[in-house]
């Protein structure tokens, strides 16, 4: 996961490949942020003779507190290329 900060708003970038839009689940409570989502575990190969398998599965939860000058009613998600990027554009009256 990575947070940055830009002009007027801030990015939260959660890399997560092979994951697809619908495991996740993104919602805004009382000014907290709460990523949550679940990888299922893939089948091996019963054919092949695997030597190294790496694979991260399971579920995880991520939540943090938004700023104060976020807007949360503005925020903003999109899932590419095994990243879920969202978009959490800072309030105009308290930026």
């Amino acid at each position: 996961m990575a947070i940055a900060e830009q002009d007027g708003a801030y990015e939260v970038d959660v890399h997560a490949p092979g994951m697809k839009k619908d495991d996740f689940d993104v919602q805004v409570d009382q000014n907290n942020l709460r990523i949550t989502g679940e990888k299922s575990y893939e089948e091996e190969d019963e054919s092949k003779n695997y030597h190294l398998r790496e694979s991260g599965y399971g579920r995880f939860e991520r939540s943090f507190r938004l700023r104060e000058d976020t807007d949360p009613d503005q925020i903003k998600a999109e899932y590419q290329d095994g990243v879920l990027k969202l978009h959490l554009p800072k309030s105009e009256e308290k930026a």
